[in-house]
């Protein structure tokens, strides 16, 4: 896809669009979604805008690289890097990063919010190689194939949760499964890096890859302390298997890493 001046100017214009709208009372998004290009590391990447939450969303995972590896192994070799998991992938951002940052993983994307995957499909179909990105519309959790409520937030795309919680609009049924049962089903006896941004549950997921998690080596994404059932120290408890190289308090964002990880980086 072409990038340049002017798809910056482009990405940029919407910005203000976007920001003024909201300064005036107006909701800061946009009727059709603009088709634009994003710099992700040095490459151009095609995304769809839709509202001012996208570019929050993208300063978090791409450009402050909140789920960066580099502070807890800065010697990672990014081709050893075959099998990332997404979950929470919301609309994108953090697999775009992925894709970008691992030219030879497989990156499977979970999203059980049907907006989100929608989006999260159409950010991903225009990629050289979207085959390497793989799209699930399940929850995941500590059960398998079952049907649970999730509570949409549809005025805030990035806070849509098995919790429900005080900016919920709207309840659907969704499909769930465990990662344990996932690789499984897969074949997939290792995984390099799973990252974790699922709106408080976290302690579900957990419960549910109880053996596939002694197979990985990084995982790294947000804590929600008031939506999780375990306390935060409870939930930190799990991985006995990991070292604990990062972790604010403020953010939430948390990194382990295995402790007895192959030194093949």
């Amino acid at each position: 896809m072409a990038s340049g001046p002017y798809y910056k100017v482009k990405v940029l214009a919407l910005y203000i669009i976007l920001y003024l709208k909201g300064n005036f009372g107006y909701i800061p998004s946009f009727k059709k979604e603009k088709h634009v290009s994003i710099l992700v590391g040095n490459d151009s990447l095609p995304f769809f805008l839709k509202d001012k939450l996208d570019f929050d969303v993208l300063l978090d995972s791409v450009y402050d690289d909140q789920y960066s590896l580099i502070d807890i192994e800065g010697n990672v070799n990014k081709n050893n890097i075959k099998v990332v998991f997404d979950l929470g992938a919301n609309i994108g951002t953090a697999t775009l990063k992925f894709y970008q940052k691992f030219p030879n993983a497989t990156i499977y994307c979970f999203e059980p919010d049907p907006y989100n995957f929608e989006r999260l499909s159409k950010n991903i179909s225009l990629l050289d190689k979207k085959d390497r990105i793989k799209l699930y519309n399940y929850a995941v959790s500590d059960s398998d194939n079952g049907k649970v409520s999730f509570y949409r937030a549809k005025s805030n795309h990035w806070s849509s949760s098995l919790k429900k919680r005080d900016c919920t609009e709207e309840e659907v049924l969704v499909e769930t499964i465990t990662l344990d049962t996932f690789c499984i089903n897969n074949t997939i006896n290792k995984i390099d890096v799973v990252k974790m941004d699922i709106e408080g549950a976290e302690s579900e997921a957990m419960k549910g890859f109880v053996n596939s998690v002694f197979h990985t080596d990084y995982i790294i994404g947000e804590l929600h302390p008031k939506l999780m059932k375990d306390t935060t120290l409870e939930f930190l408890a799990r991985f006995n298997s990991f070292d604990l190289e990062y972790l604010n308090t403020s953010s939430g964002i948390f990194k382990f890493r295995n402790s007895k990880i192959n030194q093949y980086l």
